[in-house]
Protein backbone atom coordinates (compact mmCIF):
# COMPACT_ATOMS: atom_id res chain seq x y z
CA UNK A 1 0.00 0.00 0.00
CA UNK A 2 1.24 3.59 -0.79
CA UNK A 3 0.92 4.44 2.68
CA UNK A 4 4.08 1.97 3.29
CA UNK A 5 6.46 4.01 1.15
CA UNK A 6 5.53 7.36 2.07
CA UNK A 7 7.58 9.49 4.12
CA UNK A 8 6.39 11.15 7.45
CA UNK A 9 6.27 14.79 5.94
CA UNK A 10 4.06 13.16 2.83
CA UNK A 11 1.38 11.51 5.28
CA UNK A 12 1.70 14.61 7.41
CA UNK A 13 -1.71 16.56 6.59
CA UNK A 14 -2.58 20.12 5.47
CA UNK A 15 -2.61 22.60 8.70
CA UNK A 16 -6.20 23.58 9.69
CA UNK A 17 -4.80 27.51 9.62
CA UNK A 18 -3.87 26.78 5.56
CA UNK A 19 -6.69 24.92 5.04
CA UNK A 20 -8.88 27.65 6.04
CA UNK A 21 -6.97 30.38 4.07
CA UNK A 22 -6.83 27.68 1.03
CA UNK A 23 -10.92 27.74 1.22
CA UNK A 24 -11.09 31.72 1.53
CA UNK A 25 -8.68 32.06 -0.81
CA UNK A 26 -10.79 29.47 -3.44
CA UNK A 27 -13.81 31.38 -2.82
CA UNK A 28 -12.14 34.78 -3.83
CA UNK A 29 -10.51 33.25 -7.02
CA UNK A 30 -14.22 32.09 -7.67
CA UNK A 31 -15.65 35.75 -7.30
CA UNK A 32 -13.13 36.98 -9.30
CA UNK A 33 -13.52 34.83 -11.87
CA UNK A 34 -17.10 36.29 -12.20
CA UNK A 35 -16.47 39.70 -10.98
CA UNK A 36 -18.90 40.90 -13.47
CA UNK A 37 -21.67 39.36 -12.18
CA UNK A 38 -20.63 39.88 -8.75
CA UNK A 39 -20.68 43.42 -8.94
CA UNK A 40 -24.06 43.63 -11.29
CA UNK A 41 -26.35 40.76 -10.28
CA UNK A 42 -28.30 38.40 -12.41
CA UNK A 43 -30.79 35.61 -13.44
CA UNK A 44 -30.67 33.06 -15.70
CA UNK A 45 -32.43 30.73 -17.69
CA UNK A 46 -34.32 28.24 -15.23
CA UNK A 47 -32.96 29.70 -12.20
CA UNK A 48 -35.41 32.34 -12.30
CA UNK A 49 -38.18 30.88 -14.78
CA UNK A 50 -37.94 27.72 -13.02
CA UNK A 51 -36.62 27.06 -9.25
CA UNK A 52 -36.92 31.02 -8.62
CA UNK A 53 -40.99 31.08 -9.87
CA UNK A 54 -41.09 27.65 -8.20
CA UNK A 55 -39.89 29.06 -4.49
CA UNK A 56 -42.23 32.10 -4.71
CA UNK A 57 -45.07 30.36 -5.42
CA UNK A 58 -47.14 28.77 -2.96
CA UNK A 59 -46.36 24.96 -1.76
CA UNK A 60 -43.03 24.76 -3.01
CA UNK A 61 -41.84 20.97 -3.12
CA UNK A 62 -37.84 20.11 -3.17
CA UNK A 63 -38.79 16.95 -4.35
CA UNK A 64 -41.03 18.26 -7.80
CA UNK A 65 -38.98 16.95 -11.20
CA UNK A 66 -37.96 19.20 -13.61
CA UNK A 67 -37.01 18.08 -17.19
CA UNK A 68 -37.25 14.42 -16.14
CA UNK A 69 -34.87 14.89 -12.83
CA UNK A 70 -35.06 16.07 -9.45
CA UNK A 71 -32.99 19.28 -8.82
CA UNK A 72 -33.15 18.64 -4.23
CA UNK A 73 -29.67 20.99 -3.69
CA UNK A 74 -31.33 23.85 -6.07
CA UNK A 75 -34.82 23.95 -4.46
CA UNK A 76 -33.42 23.68 -1.24
CA UNK A 77 -31.35 26.94 -2.05
CA UNK A 78 -34.27 28.79 -3.26
CA UNK A 79 -36.20 27.95 -0.38
CA UNK A 80 -33.26 29.27 2.02
CA UNK A 81 -33.72 32.43 -0.65
CA UNK A 82 -37.36 32.43 -0.17
CA UNK A 83 -36.72 33.18 3.17
CA UNK A 84 -34.90 36.64 2.82
CA UNK A 85 -35.86 39.70 0.78
CA UNK A 86 -36.85 39.26 -2.94
CA UNK A 87 -34.03 41.64 -4.21
CA UNK A 88 -31.43 39.87 -2.48
CA UNK A 89 -31.78 37.14 -4.87
CA UNK A 90 -29.64 37.81 -7.39
CA UNK A 91 -27.06 38.00 -5.46
CA UNK A 92 -27.60 35.16 -3.14
CA UNK A 93 -27.86 32.84 -6.35
CA UNK A 94 -24.53 33.82 -7.13
CA UNK A 95 -23.34 33.69 -3.61
CA UNK A 96 -24.48 30.05 -2.74
CA UNK A 97 -23.68 28.88 -6.27
CA UNK A 98 -20.23 29.99 -5.59
CA UNK A 99 -20.19 28.67 -1.69
CA UNK A 100 -21.49 25.46 -2.89
CA UNK A 101 -18.15 25.07 -5.71
CA UNK A 102 -15.97 25.95 -3.48
CA UNK A 103 -17.59 23.34 -0.89
CA UNK A 104 -17.67 20.56 -3.63
CA UNK A 105 -13.50 21.12 -4.32
CA UNK A 106 -12.64 21.62 -0.99
CA UNK A 107 -13.43 17.90 -0.15
CA UNK A 108 -9.83 17.51 -1.72
CA UNK A 109 -8.19 18.73 1.57
CA UNK A 110 -9.44 16.71 4.00
CA UNK A 111 -6.62 14.98 5.68
CA UNK A 112 -8.23 11.66 5.00
CA UNK A 113 -7.10 12.12 1.52
CA UNK A 114 -3.20 12.78 2.17
CA UNK A 115 -2.09 9.48 1.90
CA UNK A 116 -3.95 9.13 -1.74
CA UNK A 117 -2.19 11.89 -2.96
CA UNK A 118 1.06 11.00 -1.71
CA UNK A 119 1.67 14.37 -0.37
CA UNK A 120 -0.19 17.57 1.52
CA UNK A 121 1.14 19.87 -1.41
CA UNK A 122 -0.58 18.44 -4.34
CA UNK A 123 -4.02 18.49 -2.22
CA UNK A 124 -3.34 22.25 -2.31
CA UNK A 125 -2.24 22.06 -6.32
CA UNK A 126 -5.53 20.00 -7.41
CA UNK A 127 -7.46 22.72 -5.16
CA UNK A 128 -6.19 25.67 -6.88
CA UNK A 129 -6.29 23.83 -10.12
CA UNK A 130 -9.96 22.58 -10.11
CA UNK A 131 -11.37 26.08 -8.81
CA UNK A 132 -9.49 27.23 -12.49
CA UNK A 133 -10.78 24.39 -14.50
CA UNK A 134 -11.55 26.05 -18.16
CA UNK A 135 -14.58 25.71 -19.69
CA UNK A 136 -16.47 26.56 -16.71
CA UNK A 137 -18.25 29.69 -18.34
CA UNK A 138 -21.83 27.82 -17.97
CA UNK A 139 -20.77 26.24 -14.21
CA UNK A 140 -19.79 29.35 -12.64
CA UNK A 141 -22.43 31.05 -10.74
CA UNK A 142 -25.10 29.37 -11.87
CA UNK A 143 -27.26 27.23 -9.45
CA UNK A 144 -28.87 25.81 -12.27
CA UNK A 145 -25.70 24.09 -13.37
CA UNK A 146 -23.83 23.83 -9.79
CA UNK A 147 -24.53 20.58 -9.71
CA UNK A 148 -21.86 19.49 -12.33
CA UNK A 149 -19.15 20.40 -10.00
CA UNK A 150 -20.45 17.86 -7.66
CA UNK A 151 -18.82 14.82 -9.58
CA UNK A 152 -15.45 15.79 -8.38
CA UNK A 153 -16.02 16.45 -4.46
CA UNK A 154 -18.30 13.30 -4.60
CA UNK A 155 -15.92 10.81 -5.59
CA UNK A 156 -13.45 12.56 -3.41
CA UNK A 157 -15.46 11.47 -0.78
CA UNK A 158 -16.42 7.97 -1.98
CA UNK A 159 -12.17 7.55 -2.12
CA UNK A 160 -11.58 8.72 1.06
CA UNK A 161 -11.86 5.98 4.57
CA UNK A 162 -14.58 6.59 7.25
CA UNK A 163 -14.33 9.92 9.14
CA UNK A 164 -13.66 9.31 12.69
CA UNK A 165 -16.81 11.42 13.92
CA UNK A 166 -19.96 9.20 13.63
CA UNK A 167 -21.91 13.30 13.13
CA UNK A 168 -19.41 14.02 10.11
CA UNK A 169 -20.14 10.69 8.62
CA UNK A 170 -24.24 11.16 9.13
CA UNK A 171 -23.39 14.59 7.51
CA UNK A 172 -21.55 12.81 4.79
CA UNK A 173 -24.18 10.74 3.82
CA UNK A 174 -26.75 12.95 3.97
CA UNK A 175 -24.94 15.44 1.70
CA UNK A 176 -24.14 12.44 -0.52
CA UNK A 177 -27.91 11.73 -0.57
CA UNK A 178 -28.97 15.39 -1.42
CA UNK A 179 -26.46 15.63 -4.15
CA UNK A 180 -27.69 12.20 -5.60
CA UNK A 181 -30.97 13.63 -5.97
CA UNK A 182 -29.42 16.84 -7.87
CA UNK A 183 -29.36 16.29 -11.28
CA UNK A 184 -26.65 13.10 -13.39
CA UNK A 185 -24.81 13.18 -10.33
CA UNK A 186 -25.24 9.59 -8.68
CA UNK A 187 -25.19 7.98 -12.51
CA UNK A 188 -21.89 9.68 -13.00
CA UNK A 189 -20.14 8.62 -9.72
CA UNK A 190 -21.42 5.21 -9.78
CA UNK A 191 -18.35 3.60 -11.11
CA UNK A 192 -16.32 5.16 -8.31
CA UNK A 193 -18.29 3.87 -5.58
CA UNK A 194 -18.01 0.54 -6.80
CA UNK A 195 -14.31 0.74 -7.66
CA UNK A 196 -13.79 1.98 -4.02
CA UNK A 197 -15.84 -1.08 -2.45
CA UNK A 198 -13.68 -3.40 -4.47
CA UNK A 199 -10.49 -1.42 -3.60
CA UNK A 200 -10.68 -0.65 0.00
CA UNK A 201 -12.48 -3.55 1.23
CA UNK A 202 -14.28 -1.12 4.08
CA UNK A 203 -17.93 -1.19 5.50
CA UNK A 204 -18.48 2.73 4.64
CA UNK A 205 -17.34 2.01 0.97
CA UNK A 206 -20.26 -0.50 0.85
CA UNK A 207 -22.72 1.91 2.62
CA UNK A 208 -22.08 4.67 0.49
CA UNK A 209 -22.29 2.77 -2.49
CA UNK A 210 -25.90 1.58 -1.43
CA UNK A 211 -26.33 5.20 -1.32
CA UNK A 212 -25.44 6.12 -4.66
CA UNK A 213 -27.07 3.29 -5.94
CA UNK A 214 -30.26 4.04 -4.57
CA UNK A 215 -30.34 7.21 -5.37
CA UNK A 216 -29.44 6.62 -8.96
CA UNK A 217 -32.06 4.58 -9.44
CA UNK A 218 -34.75 7.19 -8.16
CA UNK A 219 -33.46 9.43 -11.03
CA UNK A 220 -33.48 6.86 -13.21
CA UNK A 221 -37.14 5.96 -12.31
CA UNK A 222 -38.34 10.55 -12.38
CA UNK A 223 -36.56 9.78 -16.06
CA UNK A 224 -38.28 7.29 -17.08
CA UNK A 225 -41.81 8.88 -16.18
CA UNK A 226 -41.05 12.17 -17.72
CA UNK A 227 -42.31 13.12 -20.61
CA UNK A 228 -39.16 14.51 -21.67
CA UNK A 229 -36.66 12.74 -24.37
CA UNK A 230 -33.15 12.61 -24.81
CA UNK A 231 -31.75 13.97 -27.75
CA UNK A 232 -31.43 11.85 -30.58
CA UNK A 233 -28.09 9.59 -30.71
CA UNK A 234 -25.42 10.86 -32.94
CA UNK A 235 -23.16 8.55 -34.63
CA UNK A 236 -19.87 7.15 -32.42
CA UNK A 237 -17.84 9.36 -34.44
CA UNK A 238 -20.18 12.61 -33.76
CA UNK A 239 -19.84 11.69 -29.76
CA UNK A 240 -16.00 11.12 -30.49
CA UNK A 241 -15.58 14.43 -32.17
CA UNK A 242 -17.73 16.45 -29.60
CA UNK A 243 -15.79 15.13 -26.92
CA UNK A 244 -12.02 15.60 -28.15
CA UNK A 245 -12.91 19.26 -29.24
CA UNK A 246 -14.82 20.05 -25.84
CA UNK A 247 -12.73 18.57 -23.80
CA UNK A 248 -9.44 17.72 -24.81
CA UNK A 249 -9.03 20.88 -26.87
CA UNK A 250 -11.04 23.14 -24.04
CA UNK A 251 -8.03 21.78 -22.13
CA UNK A 252 -5.27 22.82 -24.09
CA UNK A 253 -6.75 26.16 -25.48
CA UNK A 254 -9.82 27.02 -23.39
CA UNK A 255 -13.32 27.87 -24.16
CA UNK A 256 -12.70 30.72 -25.46
CA UNK A 257 -9.73 30.32 -27.07
CA UNK A 258 -11.34 27.16 -29.27
CA UNK A 259 -14.33 29.90 -29.95
CA UNK A 260 -11.64 32.41 -31.31
CA UNK A 261 -10.50 29.29 -34.11
CA UNK A 262 -11.26 30.43 -37.38
CA UNK A 263 -9.25 28.40 -40.05
CA UNK A 264 -9.12 25.01 -40.82
CA UNK A 265 -5.60 24.53 -40.03
CA UNK A 266 -5.53 26.13 -36.62
CA UNK A 267 -8.74 24.36 -35.64
CA UNK A 268 -6.56 20.74 -36.79
CA UNK A 269 -3.84 21.81 -34.70
CA UNK A 270 -5.96 22.56 -31.58
CA UNK A 271 -7.46 19.23 -32.40
CA UNK A 272 -4.17 17.25 -32.30
CA UNK A 273 -3.14 19.03 -29.24
CA UNK A 274 -6.62 17.59 -27.41
CA UNK A 275 -6.07 14.40 -28.73
CA UNK A 276 -2.35 13.85 -26.93
CA UNK A 277 -3.98 15.98 -23.88
CA UNK A 278 -6.77 13.06 -23.98
CA UNK A 279 -4.09 10.14 -24.15
CA UNK A 280 -1.83 11.26 -21.78
CA UNK A 281 -5.06 11.38 -18.87
CA UNK A 282 -5.39 7.77 -20.48
CA UNK A 283 -1.89 7.09 -19.95
CA UNK A 284 -1.27 8.19 -16.61
CA UNK A 285 -4.81 6.68 -15.31
CA UNK A 286 -4.06 3.24 -16.99
CA UNK A 287 -0.19 2.80 -16.44
CA UNK A 288 0.85 5.31 -13.62
CA UNK A 289 -2.29 5.48 -10.77
CA UNK A 290 -4.32 2.48 -12.03
CA UNK A 291 -6.70 3.03 -8.38
CA UNK A 292 -8.63 5.90 -9.05
CA UNK A 293 -7.39 6.31 -12.41
CA UNK A 294 -9.70 3.76 -14.00
CA UNK A 295 -12.79 4.85 -12.11
CA UNK A 296 -12.77 7.98 -12.59
CA UNK A 297 -12.06 7.94 -16.43
CA UNK A 298 -14.97 5.72 -16.47
CA UNK A 299 -16.85 8.46 -14.77
CA UNK A 300 -15.37 10.94 -17.17
CA UNK A 301 -16.81 8.78 -20.02
CA UNK A 302 -20.30 8.61 -19.16
CA UNK A 303 -20.74 11.82 -17.95
CA UNK A 304 -19.52 13.01 -21.07
CA UNK A 305 -21.89 10.41 -23.00
CA UNK A 306 -25.13 11.61 -20.78
CA UNK A 307 -24.05 15.38 -21.73
CA UNK A 308 -24.41 14.62 -24.93
CA UNK A 309 -27.64 12.82 -25.00
CA UNK A 310 -29.18 15.36 -22.98
CA UNK A 311 -28.39 18.36 -25.16
CA UNK A 312 -31.49 19.89 -26.94
CA UNK A 313 -28.92 20.03 -29.90
CA UNK A 314 -26.10 17.77 -29.87
CA UNK A 315 -24.66 19.37 -32.65
CA UNK A 316 -24.11 22.78 -31.04
CA UNK A 317 -22.35 21.22 -28.76
CA UNK A 318 -19.32 22.12 -31.64
CA UNK A 319 -19.70 25.66 -31.13
CA UNK A 320 -17.95 26.70 -27.60
CA UNK A 321 -19.35 27.90 -25.09
CA UNK A 322 -22.68 26.29 -25.57
CA UNK A 323 -23.24 23.44 -23.44
CA UNK A 324 -19.81 23.57 -21.93
CA UNK A 325 -21.32 22.51 -18.54
CA UNK A 326 -21.70 18.87 -19.72
CA UNK A 327 -18.19 18.69 -19.97
CA UNK A 328 -17.12 19.72 -17.15
CA UNK A 329 -16.88 16.47 -14.77
CA UNK A 330 -14.21 15.27 -17.80
CA UNK A 331 -12.53 18.50 -17.24
CA UNK A 332 -12.08 18.00 -13.50
CA UNK A 333 -11.60 14.11 -13.79
CA UNK A 334 -8.69 14.91 -15.90
CA UNK A 335 -7.14 17.43 -13.75
CA UNK A 336 -7.55 14.97 -10.98
CA UNK A 337 -6.08 12.33 -12.99
CA UNK A 338 -3.26 14.29 -13.59
CA UNK A 339 -2.05 15.75 -10.26
CA UNK A 340 -2.50 12.26 -8.72
CA UNK A 341 0.00 11.15 -11.34
CA UNK A 342 2.38 13.45 -10.43
CA UNK A 343 3.11 10.72 -7.48
CA UNK A 344 2.78 7.87 -9.93
CA UNK A 345 4.53 4.87 -10.68
CA UNK A 346 6.64 4.22 -13.25
CA UNK A 347 8.46 7.38 -13.08
CA UNK A 348 7.57 8.04 -16.90
CA UNK A 349 4.22 8.37 -15.89
CA UNK A 350 5.12 11.56 -13.70
CA UNK A 351 6.79 13.31 -16.36
CA UNK A 352 3.78 12.79 -18.70
CA UNK A 353 1.19 13.78 -15.81
CA UNK A 354 3.18 17.33 -15.59
CA UNK A 355 3.43 17.86 -19.18
CA UNK A 356 -0.09 17.61 -19.93
CA UNK A 357 -0.63 20.12 -16.58
CA UNK A 358 1.94 22.22 -17.82
CA UNK A 359 0.20 22.01 -21.55
CA UNK A 360 -2.79 23.55 -19.90
CA UNK A 361 -1.05 26.81 -18.53
CA UNK A 362 -3.02 28.47 -21.62
CA UNK A 363 -6.06 27.55 -20.89
CA UNK A 364 -5.93 28.18 -17.34
CA UNK A 365 -5.36 31.74 -18.44
CA UNK A 366 -7.34 32.39 -20.90
CA UNK A 367 -10.34 31.00 -19.23
CA UNK A 368 -9.85 32.56 -16.00
CA UNK A 369 -11.89 35.37 -16.50
CA UNK A 370 -15.44 34.37 -17.40
CA UNK A 371 -17.02 36.42 -20.04
CA UNK A 372 -20.04 38.69 -18.92
CA UNK A 373 -23.63 36.87 -19.07
CA UNK A 374 -25.64 39.00 -21.17
CA UNK A 375 -27.76 40.43 -20.68
CA UNK A 376 -27.31 41.40 -17.38
CA UNK A 377 -30.22 41.93 -14.47
CA UNK A 378 -31.49 45.86 -15.14
CA UNK A 379 -31.51 47.16 -12.01
CA UNK A 380 -35.08 49.38 -12.10
CA UNK A 381 -36.77 46.62 -13.87
CA UNK A 382 -35.78 44.28 -11.36
CA UNK A 383 -37.04 46.92 -8.60
CA UNK A 384 -40.53 47.00 -10.33
CA UNK A 385 -40.64 43.43 -10.76
CA UNK A 386 -39.58 43.02 -6.59
CA UNK A 387 -42.72 45.79 -5.52
CA UNK A 388 -44.96 43.90 -7.61
CA UNK A 389 -44.11 40.46 -5.85
CA UNK A 390 -43.93 41.94 -2.64
CA UNK A 391 -47.50 43.90 -3.42
CA UNK A 392 -49.49 40.58 -3.95
CA UNK A 393 -50.28 41.58 -7.33
CA UNK A 394 -51.05 39.03 -10.23
CA UNK A 395 -48.79 38.73 -13.66
CA UNK A 396 -45.69 39.80 -12.32
CA UNK A 397 -43.05 39.40 -14.98
CA UNK A 398 -39.26 40.36 -15.98
CA UNK A 399 -37.41 39.89 -18.96
CA UNK A 400 -33.54 37.39 -17.75
CA UNK A 401 -31.15 36.20 -19.68
CA UNK A 402 -30.38 34.46 -21.92
CA UNK A 403 -32.88 36.44 -24.31
CA UNK A 404 -36.29 35.24 -24.58
CA UNK A 405 -36.58 33.93 -20.90
CA UNK A 406 -38.46 35.40 -18.71
CA UNK A 407 -39.70 34.93 -15.15
CA UNK A 408 -43.64 34.87 -15.15
CA UNK A 409 -45.70 34.61 -11.85
CA UNK A 410 -49.90 33.69 -12.08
Amino acid sequence: MPSRTLSASDRRPLPRWLTVLLVIGGLALLVARRHQEALTGWLWAEDGAEFLRDALLPGADILTPYNGQLWVVQRLAFALIDAAPLAWAPLLILVISLVLITGSVAVVLQSRLTELFRGRGLQALAFVLLLATPGAWESTGLLLTVHWWFPVGASLLLMAPAPRSRAWLVVELAWLVVIGLTGLTSWIVLPVAIAAVIVRQEGITIVRLVVILATAVVQGITLVNSPRALAEVAAPLDFARIALQRVGSVAIAGERGLADVTTRPVLIAVLAAGAAFLLAVLLVALMGRRWPGIALVTSAVIATVLGILGADEPSALLQAPYGGRYFLPALTFAILILVLGIRGRPRWTRIVAVVALVGMSFAFVVDFLLPPVTPLLDAQEWQTFTACVESGESGCSIDIAPAGWKVTLP
